[in-house]
């Protein structure tokens, strides 16, 4: 089972709730639960920054406990970038919004890693940038997770086309039996680790960005590797790291007896 949050304090959010329950079949449980076979629909009134994902997961009515949580969302560019994304979820040094300090959360990496190749594969809308993007920002949860999100404006919120190619794409994705790997370095975006899971059979877990260097030690990305389940390795982006980094990464490897990919 697979719990979707959508928080009506984001308006891209409300909208993405809104676009399953009005397209996909889902039977009304409570006021707030949706469900349809292994998905099931939560909706909250807080942002999912700072939500209490056990209390999401207990009053979602479950018959077990969750393969994993998907938190749909907006994504907020400066710039107006189009985009359609997912990220795990988590922090590396300050908990600015939400989580706690230092701590990932369980990453979803073949869920989420099929929800992307979907998202590439089923968008018609021009000028739309689908990528993933580095761990970032709450809230904490043991239970695996990801975010979705669309970016950037009221009039993406509402695109018939995006939504429909971004909840399709969550609904179809079933998971995979591919390997799990921590990405290492690049920036904020991710487009060398988008590009090599469209043609590898490999899935991603926690990335790790060049601009968390000053956090990024020995114990950041054990605990990148320990918080993305089974993980065999790390694919590190060569060029988008700073010599340290490389090898911090490859120290890890060795010792963890992980396979070490550079691109």
């Amino acid at each position: 089972m697979i719990i979707a949050v959508s928080s009506v304090s984001d308006p891209a959010s409300r909208r993405m709730g809104e676009y399953l329950v009005e397209n996909y079949g889902l039977d009304r449980i409570d006021i707030s639960t949706f469900r349809k076979a292994n998905l099931t629909l939560k909706i909250i009134d807080a942002s999912h920054l700072y939500s209490d994902t056990e209390e999401i997961i207990r009053s979602a009515k479950t018959s077990g406990p969750p393969e994993g949580i998907v938190f749909l969302s907006k994504h907020s560019s400066s710039a107006k970038i189009r985009s359609m994304t997912v990220h795990p979820v988590g922090n590396f040094s300050e908990a600015l919004l939400g989580g706690l300090e230092g701590r990932l959360s369980r990453a979803f990496p073949d869920r989420m890693t099929d929800t992307l190749r979907n998202l590439k594969a089923r968008n018609t809308v021009k000028e739309m940038e689908v990528t993933f993007e580095a761990t970032h920002h709450g809230p904490f949860t043991q239970t695996p997770a990801f975010y979705l999100e669309i970016g950037t404006t009221e009039e993406e919120w509402n695109n018939e086309a995006i939504l429909d190619c971004v909840l399709s794409s969550l609904v179809e994705a079933k998971g995979n039996t591919y390997p799990n790997f921590v990405g290492i370095g690049g920036g904020h975006y991710a487009p060398k680790f988008t590009q090599y899971v469209m043609s590898e059979k490999a899935n991603i877990g926690h990335i790790v960005p060049k601009y968390q260097r000053d956090h990024v030690n020995d114990q950041t990305i054990r605990q990148a590797v320990e918080m993305t389940p089974n993980c065999r390795g790390l694919i590190m982006d060569f060029k988008g790291c700073n010599s340290e980094m490389r090898n911090t990464a490859r120290a890890v490897a060795a010792d963890m007896g992980l396979e070490l990919i550079e691109i």
